[in-house]
């Protein structure tokens, strides 16, 4: 029996017995009745877990929010006594957005996120902190301060990735 929510269907229920023709109309009925509420739910359960995933993120580059990141700092930090915190910041991105208008500087923003996303560990955290400043929480355990320096060395890849929008090359530094 199919699990369909709308025109997708998103699973079966399987049933099977030894005894030929043990499932009646009325229970195949029935059986169909509980695939829809089963598909509800599991839709419900994605909707809810959607949520929670834009309540945590910035919509424009899937990095954390700033409150998501500080909860998540919280709980990283106990126990920890070696950590950094680095503080990103893109150079001159008002004239950026008032030069080519919002949408480029988005694109721009997205684009360094993803460099810095590229450039971290998965137990490192990174969080839209405002505009065009990005947080990093870096994991200190088992690296010295010039391995850390090395790894957040961000803004060299930042520098040397241009952003071509069009015609127009842009060069971002942070």
């Amino acid at each position: 029996i199919p699990l369909i929510l709308g025109d997708r269907n998103i699973g079966y229920i399987f049933l099977e017995h030894s005894e030929k023709g043990y499932f009646s109309y009325k229970y195949q009925e029935y059986i169909k009745k509980m695939a829809n509420l089963i598909a509800v739910a599991i839709e419900n359960a994605q909707l809810y877990r959607d949520l929670e995933i834009a309540a945590e993120t910035d919509s424009l580059t899937g990095l954390y929010n700033r409150e998501s990141f500080y909860n998540r700092v919280v709980k990283s930090c106990e126990g920890v006594k070696d950590y950094a915190i680095v503080m990103i910041d893109i150079d001159n991105f008002k004239s950026i957005n008032d030069e080519y208008g919002h949408p480029v500087g988005d694109i721009v923003i997205k684009n360094i996120s993803q460099i810095i996303m590229d450039n971290i560990r998965e137990r490192d955290i990174a969080a839209r902190y405002g505009g065009e400043e990005i947080i990093l929480y870096i994991d200190n355990e088992q690296v010295n301060e010039e391995e850390i320096y090395n790894m957040i060395d961000i803004r060299r890849k930042i520098a040397n990735n241009s952003i071509i929008i069009e015609e127009d090359i842009i060069e971002v530094t942070a």
